[in-house]
């Protein structure tokens, strides 16, 4: 049989993409990349189709804290980008910091300030142009409202002071934005709310867990709904696993309860995605935002009008994530 009739029906054999950088998975037919810290993400061949897919979080926030119960930070913005072309080339990637949570108040009206987290981002390293990235200025306040670290230090207009609400948090797919906000908080009785997630409002406080939990405890004289609210919860996604995993969570706000006995239980819960817990005014410190999770860090606690004092926990780091088919 000549040559060319053997061939008949013979196809070009499927190109795939090849790339070095981070650390390396396989979910099925695709490989994952994983950036836990800065680094370098190269592309040494093209695929047919030219699509990967991005993940970029950003830092989460070290919230502010009170004279009082301190908010909870806020997640790590989030940039999520399916069929992304990209060229064959290095590409620089940066990984965000959690921000400094705060330090405790020395006396009433103080309200010492937090940190918001860094941004991630992917460059062409070539000439540093921005392919995807994670920007904190991207979160916004709350409507009617104006402050320069809502993911840190947020303010509601119906509050003379600051930080009592949780961080706000926000996430990207595709191009498309969409806010979330902390839970709200209230000075006059020592209540704070719980940051937002990149996937989820925090919670106000008095709402959800802490009201469930509140509803347990003996209150010997008064002070109702000053436990804390919890974080909610960050971007869930199935890219990085194949199960869905959680990124940008935001941190539980403190908990000062004067009036209450039995309250060492409770300390607000950071959301899904690395949020860290809340402090409680009678026994605990707050804890961070999960490294490479983009968590907000757990409200604190100021010992102005008594209990303890515990400063507001750091935020958690950022991370970045590439995916594409290689077989």
């Amino acid at each position: 049989m000549p040559i060319q009739q053997m061939l008949v029906g013979v196809g070009k054999a499927e190109v795939f993409a090849e790339a070095n950088g981070g650390t390396v998975t396989t979910v099925g037919d695709y490989k994952v990349h994983a950036f836990t810290s800065s680094g370098t993400f190269t592309v040494t061949q093209l695929a047919d189709t030219n699509e990967f897919e991005l993940l970029v979080v950003a830092g989460g926030a070290g919230p502010g804290n009170t004279f009082s119960a301190g908010g909870g930070g806020g997640g790590g913005i989030v940039n999520h980008q399916t069929g992304q072309a990209l060229t064959a080339a290095a590409y620089t990637i940066t990984i965000g910091g959690g921000g400094s949570g705060a330090g405790t108040s020395s006396a009433w009206p103080n309200t010492p300030t937090g940190n918001q987290g860094s941004d991630s981002s992917i460059k062409l390293a070539s000439n540093s142009s921005i392919i995807q990235e994670a920007d904190i200025s991207d979160i916004a306040s709350l409507s009617g409202i104006t402050v320069s670290q809502p993911q840190a230090n947020n303010k509601a207009s119906y509050s003379s002071h600051a930080h009592f609400m949780g961080g706000n948090s926000a996430k990207v797919v595709n191009g498309t934005t969409t806010q979330y906000s902390g839970g709200g908080g209230f000075h006059s009785v020592g209540s704070a709310g719980g940051g937002a997630g990149a996937g989820e409002n925090g919670d106000s406080y008095g709402s959800n867990t802490s009201q469930t939990y509140m509803s347990g405890l003996s209150w010997a004289t008064g002070g109702g709904y000053s436990a804390g609210g919890g974080g909610g919860d960050g971007y869930a996604t199935t890219m990085v696993t194949g199960s869905t995993t959680y990124y940008g969570g935001g941190g539980g706000a403190g908990t000062a309860a004067n009036g209450a006995s039995g309250v060492c239980g409770y300390n607000a819960p950071g959301g899904q995605g690395g949020g860290g817990n809340g402090a409680n005014g009678h026994c605990s410190n707050a804890s961070a935002g999960t490294a490479n999770t983009g968590g907000g860090g757990g409200g604190g606690h100021s010992g102005v009008f008594g209990l303890n004092n515990y400063n507001s926990a750091n935020g958690g780091s950022g991370v970045v994530y590439i995916k594409y088919k290689y077989q």
